[in-house]
């Protein structure tokens, strides 16, 4: 982790590949990045999830608009080792409520 906090970093691990390079975060956020009709996708994605959220204080902020039947699969996995939310959309700016655009709270299972 950072320990300035000052200090951020922008990257792009979800492939699941090169996670031994990057250190764990506090925050993460992320976008558009659910929306995908390949199972394997989901799975990097996990191993992403799983690497850079692994403390009990980290979050995942992610924007999601769903599209395929298939990210059912992809949130019954998650549920193995995380707990999420959907932020209510009564908390979005007035501009993004009514885009079908959910914002997912993501932390590591306890």
């Amino acid at each position: 982790m950072a320990t300035d906090p000052s200090t951020s970093n922008a990257i792009v691990p979800f492939s699941g590949q090169g996670l031994n390079e990057i250190d764990s975060c506090d925050v993460l956020l992320g976008a558009d990045i659910i929306a995908c009709p390949y199972e394997q996708a989901f799975d990097d994605l996990l191993s992403s999830l799983r690497h850079l959220v692994a403390s009990p204080a980290a979050i995942a902020l992610i924007a999601y608009k769903p599209r395929h039947g298939s990210e059912v699969k992809f949130f019954h996995k998650l549920k193995r080792h995380f707990s999420y939310s959907v932020v209510p959309t009564t908390e979005y700016h007035v501009d993004f409520q009514h885009l079908g655009i959910q914002l997912l709270r993501i932390t590591v299972k306890l």
